[in-house]
């Protein structure tokens, strides 16, 4: 499974068995990933909202990048 870190807002790791909540796959623990909510517009003004972010790593010679809009 892939996520993209950008649509990511926060992360929960719950150790121990979450059967109870999350389901019989979640004997071992639970990584619980929240996505950005939604921004909206109220009103009759335009909301526009930018962000962008780079990364680089010498060790894995890995590159990122993101915007959003």
């Amino acid at each position: 499974m892939s996520i993209d870190p950008s649509a990511i807002e926060s992360t929960e790791i719950i150790f121990g068995p979450g059967a109870v909540v999350y389901g019989s796959d979640a004997i071992g623990g639970v990584m619980d990933f929240h996505t950005k909510k939604a921004l909206l517009a109220s009103g009759e003004k335009t909301l526009l909202r930018a962000e962008a972010f780079t990364r680089y790593s010498s060790a894995n010679n890995e590159k990122t990048a993101g915007a959003g809009f």
